[in-house]
Order: structure tokens, then C-alpha cells, then sequence
């Protein structure tokens, strides 16, 4: 066992002033109230965040916020919206259709001339030169017409 004597080296030895304070009542020391206010602006700064005071990021915000709020109002358009208008009109719907309506017609066209040359005694080598294929592809493509 220790003797009273020893003490344990982990153990802090209390001074007289920590025998003469009261650690419950802080209005025994009033020189530590001004050191509680203190701790209390300490607390509020560490609570703050690290980037809310950062000096550099004040300057990239600032320099943000003058690009933003600086831009000169674009003036108002009096024109009507283009695609707005195309949609509201259909004028490119009905486009379409009649594309789709002319492709089919001229299919049929197509196959018309070639039905009608072969008739008229035309050669498949003759109607693909008029036509810019070759007779094969003519060929192929019109063997099985019955009235070729």
C-alpha cells in the first residue's frame, strides 16, 4: 500500500486556490465570469462553420453575386415563339403527312412506269438505264408482278 506520503503520479495535486473554490457556485470566483464570457464567444465561433467567414470564398461569392445582378435586362420579345407557333398550327404535322402522302404516291408511280415499260416491250436493262439501277435490282425487285 502507499503511504500517505506517496502520491499517485497520475493523480493532480489540488492547490489552495482549487481548496478555497467552489466548482458548483461560479459567484465564488468573479474574476472567472469574465473568463465564462470569453468561453461563450469561443463556443459561438467554434459552432460557426469553417467556410462561413472564409475570406476567399467571400471575394468568389461577391464576384458571383456581381455577375449575377449585373447582367442588363434583356429586353422584352413582342415575336412569337417559332416552335410554339408550329406546334400550335400543326404546320409540321401536316407537313409530315403529306410527305408520307407523296412517298406513297410516287412508290406507286414508280412501280406504275416500270409495269407499263415491260408492257410496252421495254428490256430490264433499258427501264434501269432510264431509271439509274441496274437491271438486276429491276429484275428483283419486279419478277414476281404477273403483268410484267
Amino acid at each position: 500500500m502507499d503511504s500517505p506520503e506517496q502520491t499517485d503520479p497520475h493523480r493532480p495535486e489540488l492547490s489552495s486556490i482549487d481548496d478555497d473554490f467552489d466548482n458548483d457556485n461560479p459567484d465564488d470566483n468573479p474574476d472567472d465570469n469574465a473568463d465564462d464570457n470569453a468561453d461563450d464567444d469561443a463556443a459561438t465561433e467554434r459552432t460557426k462553420p469553417w467556410w462561413q467567414d472564409h475570406p476567399e470564398l467571400d471575394a468568389i461569392r461577391a464576384r458571383v453575386e456581381a455577375e449575377i445582378y449585373g447582367k442588363v435586362e434583356r429586353p422584352e420579345n413582342d415575336s412569337p415563339d417559332p416552335v410554339l407557333a408550329d406546334y400550335l398550327s400543326g404546320d409540321s404535322v401536316r407537313e409530315l403527312r403529306n410527305a408520307r402522302d407523296d412517298l406513297t404516291r410516287a412508290k406507286s408511280r414508280y412501280e406504275n412506269a416500270v409495269r407499263a415499260g415491260r408492257a410496252a416491250g421495254l428490256t430490264w436493262a433499258q427501264i434501269g438505264r432510264v431509271l439509274g439501277v441496274s437491271r438486276q435490282q429491276l429484275h428483283r425487285r419486279f419478277r414476281d408482278a404477273t403483268d410484267c
